[in-house]
């Protein structure tokens, strides 16, 4: 029974592994929140063993998914290209790598 369970592990492991390796993590977003709010947030966050950014990031994957559907990535996808396209046409600098 020991060796099922490890089996079983590590398929969960290489299942996690494509899934964080399909996702690109180079955009940043800044934002203020209150102290007591981000202290509740990584108490939470602590006792889940996860970090706050993990924990933001899967908040804002559930809110897209819910309002957009499962098919989302193809949308985004189009959108970020029409966005860059523009972008690049008006000569204006890419705003995921300045500050804000």
């Amino acid at each position: 029974m020991p060796l099922q369970y490890a089996l079983h592990v590590n398929q969960i492991n290489i299942i996690a592994d494509r899934e964080s390796h399909m996702e690109k993590r180079t955009a940043r977003l800044t934002l203020l929140i209150d102290p007591r709010k981000k202290a509740a947030l990584e108490y939470l966050c602590a006792r889940e063993d996860v970090t706050a950014s993990q924990k933001v990031r899967q908040f804002i994957r559930d809110y897209i998914q819910e309002q957009l559907g499962p098919d989302w990535l193809d949308q985004a996808e189009q959108w970020l290209y029409e966005r860059e396209e523009r972008e690049a046409s008006a000569g204006e600098p890419n705003k995921d790598r300045s500050r804000g």
